[in-house]
């Protein structure tokens, strides 16, 4: 049986054999990665709840979001990738092609 722990420690590693070769920046780049993933699902509960959806507080959290998309675009492209959003959670892509990292675990 294998944990999330576990499971996430694999994509970790992967990530940094295929795409970065440190260490400690991977741990950086997914770490945050799924960060942004808890802040995307607190929006989507936020977005559909009708006494939440407009509340000062979503609307910082959509603003928090913007600019963690740019900050972690801005580390990723060094290493020829991008964030994609193709639903509510974002996805690790290949920069040329849009090829999904792969299926990122979050939750």
């Amino acid at each position: 049986m294998t944990t999330i722990s576990n499971y996430r420690l694999k994509v970790l590693e992967r990530f940094d054999n295929n795409y970065i070769n440190d260490w400690h920046k991977a741990n950086y780049i997914i770490n945050s990665y799924y960060r942004l993933c808890g802040l995307s699902t607190t929006l989507l509960y936020r977005d559909n709840d009708a006494y939440l959806h407009d509340r000062p507080y979503t609307i910082q959290l959509h603003d928090k979001e913007d600019r963690w998309v740019i900050r972690l675009n801005k580390v990723l492209k060094p290493y020829g990738l991008k964030l994609r959003f193709f639903s509510w959670l974002p996805s690790i892509c290949d920069s040329n092609d849009n090829r999904v990292y792969e299926p990122m675990f979050y939750n």
